[in-house]
């Protein structure tokens, strides 16, 4: 058989898209606690659970500012 560029693409192709898919895998476990609130059917239901006094208001607070501070380091995208 010949050393054709379709037979390199079909051996490479599926390769590259399995690396991707892993790094993807990487990225979407990397922030899964980031996005708690898509998986919320109810916010309000959220909120009675974890904010019961002042002190769950507080710490809550606190962790959301320091998320966003984290969240703003975030590269806007990144280069493979």
């Amino acid at each position: 058989m010949s050393d054709s560029p379709k037979m390199h693409v079909s051996v490479l192709l599926p390769l590259q898209a399995e690396a991707l898919f892993q790094r993807l895998t990487q990225a979407h476990a990397r922030f899964e606690e980031w996005v708690v609130l898509g998986g919320v059917v109810s916010l309000e239901e959220l909120v009675e659970k974890h904010c019961r006094d002042v002190s769950d208001w507080e710490r809550n607070f606190r962790a959301l500012k320091a998320r966003g501070r984290e969240a703003e380091k975030l590269p806007k995208y990144e280069i493979p």
